[in-house]
C-alpha cells in the first residue's frame, strides 16, 4: 500500500524532475556535440576544437549531479545489503540515521566549498584555460545545486530515521532489498 505523499516530498519531486531532466538534455547535448564533432572531423577535416573541453569540464558533471538526488529517491544507487534483513527494523533505522547524518555532514561541507569555489570564480572572472575561454564558475553550478538537494534529501531522511527509531511504525521506507523482486525495473 502507497502512503499519502508529504508536503514534502510534493516539494522535491518536482525538483527532482527538474534536475533529472536537466541531466537527460545535458546527456543528448554531449551526444549530439560528440557526433557533430565526429563528423566534422572525419568528413570535413574540421573538427570542433571545444567540444571535448566543454564536455569533459562542463557537461559531465552536469549529467552526473544533477541525476543523484533522483537516484537516491528511487534506489537507484549502489547499496550494499547482505546482513539488513536479519537486523530489527528499529536498529536498522538507528544505523540507517547514522548513515545519513554523517552523509549529510560530508555533502553540506561539500556544497558549501563548492558554492565559495563558484562564489570566488565568479567574482574573480576566472577563466577555464582551454581551446576556447569559459567562465570557470560555470561548471560548478551544477555540481553546487545537485549536491544541495542531494544533502536536503540526506537530512530528510536522517530525521525520518531517527523518528522511526523510537516509532512504534516506520515513518520511512528501507530501500528493496536486492533479489527480493520488490526492486524497481
Amino acid at each position: 500500500m502507497k502512503r499519502k505523499p508529504s508536503f514534502v516530498d510534493r516539494v522535491i519531486e518536482p525538483v527532482d524532475r527538474v534536475l533529472v531532466a536537466l541531466s537527460a538534455v545535458t546527456l543528448i547535448a554531449i551526444m549530439l556535440i560528440v557526433t557533430t564533432d565526429v563528423a566534422l572531423r572525419y568528413v570535413f577535416s574540421r573538427p570542433l576544437i571545444w567540444a571535448y573541453d566543454v564536455i569533459g569540464l562542463y557537461l559531465m558533471a552536469a549529467v552526473f549531479f544533477l541525476a543523484l538526488p533522483h537516484s537516491l529517491r528511487h534506489h537507484v544507487h549502489i547499496c550494499v545489503d547482505v546482513i539488513v534483513h536479519v537486523i530489527p527494523r528499529r536498529v536498522r533505522h538507528a544505523f540507517e540515521s547514522i548513515g545519513y547524518a554523517a552523509t549529510t555532514v560530508l555533502l553540506a561541507t561539500l556544497v558549501w566549498l563548492t558554492a565559495e569555489r563558484l562564489v570566488t570564480a565568479y567574482v574573480n572572472d576566472e577563466l577555464v584555460d582551454s581551446a576556447v575561454s569559459l567562465p570557470a564558475w560555470i561548471a560548478q553550478v551544477p555540481v553546487a545545486a545537485g549536491l544541495a538537494v542531494l544533502t536536503v534529501h540526506c537530512f530528510l531522511r536522517f530525521l525520518a530515521h531517527l523518528v522511526s527509531t523510537f516509532a512504534a511504525s516506520s515513518l520511512i521506507e528501507f530501500p528493496p532489498q536486492s533479489g527480493s523482486g520488490e526492486a524497481e525495473a
